[in-house]
């Protein structure tokens, strides 16, 4: 079922998407939007006014199977896809910016492949449990890989850092137990926590993509 082209029902959303507070802002919200729309909905768009998807927004939303963003969204909200166990997707918001604690905690659908050119922060927890994610690289752009980002995700077989971070916290791939390869273009000891988690991997310094 999708309510795309459902009118009143897009029109509670929006409102409910434009009054969440921004991802790390520490704000909280009263709005239940899963309240709002029928639990069985399988199918989701964001309308296109939205530029934010708030904290909680579609939390334990079980039977949430595809969501379709547009690109000007820049931040995902604390919580905001948590438990989605269902719910997969072919890109995020080519824009977005950040990405909060615990947006995509436990999403075991997730097979996405790639990280949006402009992301800055990945947040605490952000993609824990996201045991069928595939992405390989982590664009220029990102400056924060947070505590536990990226723990249990067992699809991770090569990661290819474009940049340099400021911050790749100690545990940010704890129990990625198959990620073998990390690519980095700095020197050892440029970036602090080395293996951060992956006490499998072997660490490629001064990578240059050759």
């Amino acid at each position: 079922m999708s309510i795309e082209n459902n009118t009143t029902e897009l029109q509670k959303i929006l409102q409910a998407v434009n009054e969440l507070p921004e991802a790390g802002s520490g704000g909280s919200s009263n709005v239940d939007l899963v309240a709002l729309i029928e639990r069985d909905v399988t199918e989701f768009k964001i309308p296109g006014d939205a530029t934010v998807i708030g904290p909680y927004a579609f939390m334990s939303w079980g039977s949430l199977k595809s969501i379709v963003f547009h690109d000007d969204i820049t931040q995902i909200g604390n919580y905001a896809f948590q438990s989605c166990s269902n719910l997969n997707f072919d890109a995020l918001p080519a824009k977005l910016k950040g990405i909060g604690t615990m947006a995509f905690y436990y999403n075991t659908s997730i097979a996405l492949t790639s990280l949006p050119g402009e992301l800055q922060h990945i947040g605490y927890a952000s993609f824990r449990g996201c045991s069928a994610l595939k992405i390989t690289t982590i664009p220029a752009s990102v400056t924060l890989v947070h505590q536990m980002a990226f723990q249990e995700c067992t699809g991770l077989t090569e990661i290819t850092f474009e940049g340099t971070p400021s911050d790749i916290y100690a545990n940010s791939f704890n129990g990625c137990t198959n990620l073998l390869t990390i690519n980095v273009p700095w020197a050892e000891g440029a970036v602090a926590n080395a293996p951060w988690g992956a006490t499998n991997a072997t660490i490629n310094y001064n990578y240059t993509g050759a």
